[in-house]
């Protein structure tokens, strides 16, 4: 299949329409082409012996504008976290293989009077690299081509039913699939992207501003508005609020249909080009922490026989599947009915004394003790026992108490299964996309445990 290069024909045909907004700045059809053009005249000056090109932007115009640039000299960017987001001691430069690189020292400047030119794409062509967030190991390099892209487009367009006039707010850091996949939306159904840097006083004046339609978050900047009276007013109006990246919590389930919220939980990670499962959650009556929704068109999901859930899609990315598109994931999970049901992460199980415990269940448990206490459970290595649960929260002398705690997970628990160790920190840490950071969990274990 063949797809056309739709920003350079828009520029062309309807150059003064709006393209996208970034940091309150707009960009036409037209401005925003001018911008890739620059780039591909940069890309060319420099010779680039490499078929990969890493692109090392903070700035979003440039990473967006560098990315189509790219693919309009058959060239394959990769798409790197800006220097905030990334995870510690990690070069993804060396992940990325051999590579150029563009960055702000390279752009070359040129008159805006390139003419109109055709670019056409073939869908098993890889469109850009993109990272996994490394919350549990190292980021890994994952290749999505055009087809994915499309197809997970067409999906969520099927799902939402987007317009022309449509304005989608943007928080989310388009380094990522959760934000860049909103990019390639855009694109291809035509509506207007307001780019911003989260910001959890100025969300609402966002939302308002841009007098956004659609707006995607993930769990964790939906806990940051429960405690918000102006949240519920604000996100009624939205066509929908797509919510995705981890699962949601009771309080937040309630919030959204209390405020009758049309809330869309979504399920999905960059192997497979952003969600491709979910629900709305004014069609559930209950809450189901386990509940991951039903598939998107076009879209198959199975159980395997290691329990593992396997994903057959034109969205699964390029070098992740095994044979005919077959991705299997590391969730653990089961299907009734026709619905999805997750149940825990492979790397979730661990091995205690000679007893399987999952850590799932610990954490279920642990959300009935207080329904906005952070924490996170976590198996680590123990010389004794093989594995051990630990627990690290976050210090609220008001919410928690490290000896009631204690109690709460001996009533609630087998004693196999209470957590070994309870360490309390001052804040969690947070990847950019707002999931744990794991790698650094173990590290405030360590520190701890030496």
């Amino acid at each position: 299949m063949q797809l056309d290069d739709l920003i350079a024909k828009r520029a062309y045909k309807a150059p003064k329409k709006t393209f996208c907004h970034i940091d309150g700045r707009e960009y036409s059809y037209l401005k925003f082409n001018q911008h890739v053009q620059r780039m591909q005249a940069t890309i060319r000056g420099l010779n680039l012996d490499s078929n990969r090109v890493v692109l090392d932007f903070d700035e979003k115009i440039n990473l967006l504008a560098g990315l189509v640039a790219c693919n309009r000299e058959k060239k394959i960017p990769v798409v790197i976290p800006i220097i905030k987001d990334r995870v510690k001691n990690v070069d993804y430069k060396l992940i990325a293989g051999k590579a150029a690189e563009l960055n702000n020292s390279c752009i070359l400047q040129q008159k805006n009077e390139t003419p109109y030119q055709e670019y056409v794409y073939y869908s098993d062509d890889v469109q850009c690299i993109l990272f996994t967030s490394g919350t549990n190991g190292l980021p890994k390099p994952i290749e999505l081509t055009f087809g994915n892209n499309y197809y997970s487009s067409k999906s969520w367009n099927k799902l939402l039913d987007f317009s022309k006039n449509d304005n989608y707010l943007n928080i989310l850091p388009i380094s990522h699939i959760a934000g860049l996949s909103i990019f390639f939306r855009s694109v291809y159904f035509d509506f207007t992207v307001h780019y911003f840097q989260y910001s959890k006083k100025l969300l609402l004046d966002y939302i308002r501003l841009c007098r956004a339609d659609y707006l995607s978050i993930v769990p964790k900047i939906g806990c940051d508005l429960l405690n918000n009276k102006e949240a519920g007013e604000a996100l009624r109006h939205l066509k929908a609020l797509i919510v995705g990246g981890d699962a949601i919590n009771r309080l937040f389930f309630s919030f959204c249909r209390d405020n009758e919220i049309n809330a869309y939980i979504s399920y999905g990670m960059t192997e497979t080009s952003s969600g491709i499962a979910g629900y709305f959650i004014n069609k559930e009556l209950v809450f189901c922490q386990n509940y991951v929704g039903i598939p998107h068109d076009n879209v198959k999901i199975d159980i395997n026989e290691n329990k593992r859930i396997q994903v057959q899609s034109r969205m699964v990315a390029k070098n992740c599947t095994i044979n005919s598109d077959i991705y299997v994931t590391n969730d653990i999970g089961v299907i009734k009915d026709d619905k999805i049901f997750f149940k825990n992460r492979s790397d979730q199980v661990i091995i205690s004394g000679g007893k399987n415990i999952d850590i799932g269940i610990i954490e279920s448990s642990l959300l009935q003790f207080n329904p906005i206490f952070n924490f996170v459970v976590v198996g680590y290595d123990d010389l004794k026992w093989g594995a051990v649960p630990i627990i690290v929260y976050e210090k609220n002398r008001i919410l928690v108490d490290k000896l009631e705690l204690k109690k709460f997970c001996k009533r609630q628990l087998p004693g196999y299964m209470v957590p070994k160790y309870f360490i309390e920190i001052k804040k969690l840490p947070y990847l950019p996309n707002q999931k744990i950071n794991y790698n650094e969990i173990k590290q405030i274990i360590l520190s701890y445990l030496s």
